[in-house]
């Protein structure tokens, strides 16, 4: 009977043991395959494992695994990015809707809508983000209704991007933000600016600060609007003195001709405002300003005059031509005066000004035999070379004029000429590198090779001839690859990698990122800080691997991404989520640990 009673207690002790051990050997199990899971993530197997990371059960796991797809830019990240939106771990949907700021598709619309107004305060403002790259309409309602977010970097964010989709149903909204005041003005007055907002000229132009000084942020959004009101404000503010209403009308001038030509005309107006005046209306090629131009070309000073004169070349209207050539022939008139009538004649195109300029050519004043060579060279083209070569002058202002009349000819017998005389002045140098560039042709690209792997050459003008090399054609990639590989310096690698994404050769583009990055991150100072020597030049160029997509294997994408955050702590976009991922040390393609990332505390850019 004993028996009995106990037999259902000791079935029931025995059926929890054994539901334990079979929870106990899962659990087991599963850490094991997690441990497994990661040992093969760390050891960048093939795109199966991540794809398997993502449906595990461990938000870490899925997390890791999508960093690393992340990384490896492959094609198929899009086709996940829906589900991943939706995942029920924060730690995934973070890194996801940053992967969803850099795609940029409208498919990601409704998943995006949904986290701008459901998801954290976080959340949303990347979701703003990436419906702005996304493009898509039907995101409109929902990012005007993120402009009353109760979280201050969401309505920004909202701004930004109502800004950039040009939805015109948000200018009264952001007029009010404006109107208010408070943190989130500057992304409102941006949008405004964006959206070409006339009616919210008179509130910009209101803005200002307690004592009285303009604010700065208003001045762009004012030039982009453009028209009379904004024009003519930017103009006073630009003839007051204040450089940021110049650097504002300077980036859209085309905006505010009108006031532009009023204020070339205007009396009062200073001789700088009127040089200031000549120039953007050259630049905006704007017609209306012919007469006031040729007005100033004749009754104000050499300075004026020459910009005047240029502008209207610039601007290539053939009413210019009579009065251009009065001056040119007028002998009693000034030397460099005529000379820049020459120059806008040459840029004209006008054949009967080039005896006059070959008059030029033989004045005692370098500057005003400089201009007359600019434009015998314009004119005539690659047989000039043979007319100027002789009175290329040994020193003066004027050389640089020659030399760079000299790569006008497009002659391939200027380059030898243009090389020899590249040891001099910077001015003289700059010349010579900028003639270079502007030839686009075999022997003048291969000069350039020749200056960017010699290092002989002092560093500014190698740095110059890799940029002028990226305007010619690409046709000097294989040579920059070899020597990139064959040397490994600094200068040779970065024109390398312009060069091989220019002709989209991507294997070899690789190679050179990968050695470029063991360059970086051997070099780097105590901490993992990269040394200043050239991060005016390095920090941009890796910012635009991220921008290109340049295929990268995943660990030196990792190991460059953190090389960058160890500079600046605020890396945008995915590229974050990937330097403080825990992914443990990893090896550097030239071998050794990698540095691990500095603290992140706000660093001052370079030259900021």
């Amino acid at each position: 009977m004993a028996v009995r009673h106990l037999r259902r207690p000791l079935i029931a002790a025995l059926v929890a043991a054994l539901v334990m051990l079979a929870l106990g050997y899962a659990a087991t199990r599963g850490e094991v395959r997690n441990a497994a899971f990661g040992r093969r993530l760390e050891d960048g197997a093939p795109i199966a494992w991540q794809l398997l990371g993502l449906r595990s059960g461990d938000p870490t796991v899925r997390v890791e695994a999508f960093r690393r797809l992340a990384a490896m830019r492959g094609p198929r990240i899009a086709s996940m990015l829906p589900g991943l939106l939706r995942d029920p771990s924060p730690a995934v949907r973070q890194p996801a809707l940053e992967m969803a700021a850099e795609v940029g598709t409208p498919r990601l619309t409704p998943a995006l809508v949904g986290l701008l107004t459901g998801g954290s305060p976080t959340e949303r403002q990347l979701a703003a983000s990436a419906l702005a790259k996304a493009g898509d309409p039907r995101a409109f309602p929902a990012l005007r209704r993120a402009l009353d977010d109760p979280a201050q970097p969401v309505r920004e964010e909202a701004a930004r991007a109502l800004g950039a989709l040009g939805n015109r149903e948000a200018i009264p909204r952001l007029i009010g933000m404006v109107h208010g005041g408070g943190p989130g003005v500057v992304p409102a007055a941006v949008a405004l600016g964006e959206l070409r907002a006339t009616e919210a000229v008179p509130e910009l132009i209101r803005g200002r600060v307690p004592g009285g000084d303009l604010v700065w942020w208003r001045l762009e959004p004012l030039a982009e609007i453009g028209g009379p009101v904004a024009g003519e404000f930017l103009c006073r503010q630009a003839a007051a003195g204040r450089t940021n209403a110049q650097s504002a009308l300077a980036s859209h001038p085309e905006r505010s001709a009108g006031a532009l030509v009023s204020w070339l005309e205007r009396p009062g107006a200073s001789a700088q405002m009127r040089r200031r005046c000549a120039e953007l209306l050259g630049r905006a090629r704007t017609r209306e300003a012919v007469p006031g131009l040729v007005r100033l070309l004749r009754e104000g000073t050499a300075e004026e005059a020459q910009v005047a004169a240029l502008s209207l070349g610039q601007i290539g209207d053939p009413k210019a031509v009579a009065p251009l050539m009065a001056i040119l022939r007028d002998e009693s008139a000034e030397a460099r005066r005529r000379a820049v009538c020459a120059r806008a004649l040459a840029e004209l195109g006008y054949e009967p000004a080039l005896e006059p300029a070959r008059k030029l050519l033989r004045d005692r004043d370098s500057t005003v035999a400089g201009d007359g060579a600019l434009a015998v060279a314009k004119l005539v083209g690659s047989e000039a070379l043979a007319e100027l070569k002789p009175l290329l002058p040994a020193t003066g202002p004027g050389r640089a004029s020659f030399l760079k009349a000299l790569g006008t000819t497009g002659n391939p017998g200027a380059v030898p000429i243009l090389v020899s005389s590249l040891p001099g002045p910077y001015r003289d140098g700059y010349a010579v590198l900028r003639a270079l560039g502007d030839m686009r042709c075999p022997e003048s690209e291969a000069a350039l090779v020749a200056i960017i792997t010699d290092p002989t050459w002092r560093p500014w003008v190698r740095e110059e001839a890799t940029q002028r090399l990226q305007a010619s054609a690409a046709s000097a990639a294989e040579a920059l690859y070899r020597a990139a590989v064959a040397r490994g310096d600094d200068t040779v690698q970065r024109a390398a990698v312009q060069a091989l994404r220019k002709v989209g050769d991507r294997p070899r583009l690789t190679d050179v990122l990968v050695r470029l990055t063991a360059r970086w991150l051997s070099s780097a100072g105590p901490g993992g800080r990269p040394r200043p020597s050239n991060l005016k030049v390095d920090i941009p160029l890796i910012d635009d691997v991220w921008r290109h997509g340049d295929p990268l294997p995943p660990r030196t994408a990792l190991a460059l991404c953190r090389w960058r955050r160890a500079w600046w702590p605020g890396v945008p976009a995915v590229q974050t989520a990937m330097a403080v991922s825990s992914v443990g040390p990893l090896a550097l393609p030239g071998g050794g640990p990698l540095p691990p990332p500095a603290a992140a505390r706000p660093v001052p850019r370079p030259g900021s």
